[in-house]
């Protein structure tokens, strides 16, 4: 059965949001290497998260994603990931 790209862009979203957090840490049980694009995806969600305290549209498209309202790479949309910087650094800052 051949699938649409759609529809494996929808799987592949699905198995993003339901799945991540299986993997986001085995690092740190098995003393496996970090990639420097693992690393670099993980600073920019914790830029994310960071800002979600202080900035309600970082929030709600957080949210969005949390609940597979919306695709997951939302949050690296370089915009909103800028906007993300500079609200987490003045959140840390207060």
């Amino acid at each position: 059965m051949a699938t649409s790209r759609f529809g494996q862009d929808v799987v592949d979203a699905v198995r993003t949001v339901s799945a991540g957090g299986d993997a986001a840490r085995l690092d740190a049980t098995n003393n496996a290497k970090v990639h420097e694009d693992v690393r670099r995806r993980r600073w920019a969600m914790e830029q994310v998260i960071g800002a979600t305290l202080v900035d309600r549209g970082i929030a709600r498209a957080f949210g969005d994603v949390r609940f597979m309202l919306c695709h997951p790479d939302i949050p690296a949309d370089p915009a909103l990931l800028e906007r993300a910087v500079a609200d987490s650094s003045a959140a840390r800052s207060r």
